[in-house]
């Protein structure tokens, strides 16, 4: 980015070295003879001089614009490039919170199901229990532990004689 008053900096400075070059025109006046290999011209040194700093201007000029497009046309890659890097961030970040959604919903469907096969697994007891006699008289639900606290053992079982 330029500098505030850098452009005022450049056309003085511009300014100045158009002066500097008329006046070295105007006190080398006298006429040259330019040879073009197959022509010879007389000329005025001035016009001579004058038409080479204007010809070094030209090329000066087209040599900066072709950088300038060449940096804007950088700039403009660059930045659709950190688009490109900011959308595929966004796009991962969603992925991520997806993965991290259907494995919380895995886990909440997995508890339950855990809950149930050990259902199953307290039935499959209780039933050899049932077939094979191994509960015969309990009293009740309640148990008493080594402390003498009461305890509920949460299922009803069955008396076989």
């Amino acid at each position: 980015m330029e500098k505030k008053g850098s452009g005022h900096f450049k056309a003085i400075l511009s300014l100045v070295m158009a002066i500097l070059i008329a006046i070295f025109a105007i006190l080398n006046s006298g006429t040259v003879k330019i040879s073009f290999g197959f022509k010879s011209v007389d000329v005025s040194l001035a016009i001579v001089v004058l038409i080479s700093v204007l010809v070094g201007a030209i090329f000066m000029y087209i040599i900066t614009l072709t950088n300038s497009i060449k940096n804007r046309t950088n700039k403009r890659q660059a930045e659709k490039q950190e688009k490109r890097a900011a959308k595929q961030k966004v796009k991962e970040e969603k992925e991520a919170m997806k993965n991290e959604k259907k494995a919380a919903k895995e886990k909440t469907i997995e508890a339950p199901k855990e809950a149930i096969e050990e259902v199953k697994a307290e039935k499959v007891v209780d039933e050899e229990e049932l077939v094979f006699g191994t509960n015969r008289r309990p009293s009740s639900n309640v148990n008493d532990n080594e402390d003498g606290d009461k305890i509920d053992r949460g299922k009803i079982n069955v008396i076989s004689d």
